[in-house]
């Protein structure tokens, strides 16, 4: 009785073992999304750069409005 308790112990560590281990796994699904972050991560940067070299050439031509440059940079 004592070694089939055992058995079955080991068994179920042996199960959640492998479950573990595959889960480590990366599949076609996990890439994909991976790349998905990615890509809207390079975007995202891309308009934050936009938004900086627009703001910087509206003040620029604010600053050429006004005659001169108010800036204290």
């Amino acid at each position: 009785m004592e070694i089939r308790r055992i058995g079955g112990m080991l068994g179920i560590v042996a199960i959640l073992t492998l479950g573990a281990a595959a889960c480590d796994r990366e599949g076609p699904a996990e890439r994909a999304g991976e790349n998905a972050d990615q890509a809207v991560d390079r975007a995202g940067e891309s308009l934050d750069n936009a938004g900086d070299r627009m703001r910087d050439n509206a003040e620029d031509a604010r600053d050429r409005l006004r005659g001169g440059s108010d800036s204290t940079d």
